[in-house]
């Protein structure tokens, strides 16, 4: 396999704000698009959403009664291509979908999930927060509690989708669905999990820093090494 580290080195980082979830989706698909042409390395797509469930493959075919109180939050209903149930984004969750080509980087989708939680545990020591990996459920945890949550999909060797890290959400949202085949008690915010508020200047910043951990990260990496899997 070649050396890729000259094409890591133009990973691009794209911050988008606050954005729908349709707005996302379009420009992460067309990111996808523009790596599988040859014309991009790859992108980094930082987002925070307006408040949307999403519906991964497994549920393609599933009709779900959701409560009331998803409706009266106007809370948006949207079918994935990724792996996974359902899922919750919203303000003040960090959302950093990844389109890159898979071996330009790994030796598989096992090896990448690996990464990211590697990378997130890393980040929230940062913060002092303890984060651990779960032996059944991929995500970041703190003890019995998610913090983070990871849904990929590889099409044609290149990844979409990517994790999403609950920094001062509201959690109450999680009352009234599953999230990820879950209990909604699971969830957990890193606001929660400090007993302590974070404002919107230290939001950006932990949004900004989150994002250079990963590209920092990736950088890092030669899949000519030989490794084996987490």
């Amino acid at each position: 396999m070649a050396n890729k580290l000259s094409n890591i080195k133009t990973l691009k980082i794209n911050h988008l704000g606050r954005l729908s979830h349709d707005a996302a989706m379009t420009q992460m698909y067309e990111a996808h698009e523009q790596v599988l042409r040859g014309r991009s390395d790859g992108e980094l797509l930082v987002v925070e959403h307006e408040p949307v469930i999403t519906k991964g493959r497994r549920l393609k075919d599933h009709v779900i009664a959701f409560h009331e109180e998803i409706t009266k939050r106007q809370v948006v209903i949207r079918d994935v291509d990724r792996g996974g149930l359902l899922t919750f984004h919203g303000p003040g969750q960090i959302i950093v979908y990844f389109v890159l080509r898979v071996h330009d980087y790994f030796l598989g989708v096992r090896e990448l999930v690996s990464f990211l939680e590697e990378v997130l545990i890393t980040c929230l020591k940062e913060y002092g927060i303890a984060a651990k990996k779960h032996a059944e459920f991929p995500g970041v945890w703190v003890g019995d509690h998610k913090l983070a949550s990871i849904g990929l999909r590889v099409t044609a060797g290149v990844t979409t989708h990517g994790i999403s890290l609950n920094v001062n959400n509201d959690l109450s949202i999680y009352k009234y669905f599953e999230p990820c085949g879950l209990s909604g008690e699971v969830m957990t915010n890193m606001e929660t999990v400090l007993g302590k508020p974070i404002s919107r200047d230290a939001y950006e910043t932990i949004t900004k820093q989150l994002s250079s951990c990963f590209i920092d990260s990736l950088r890092t990496r030669d899949p000519e090494l030989p490794r084996s899997y987490l």
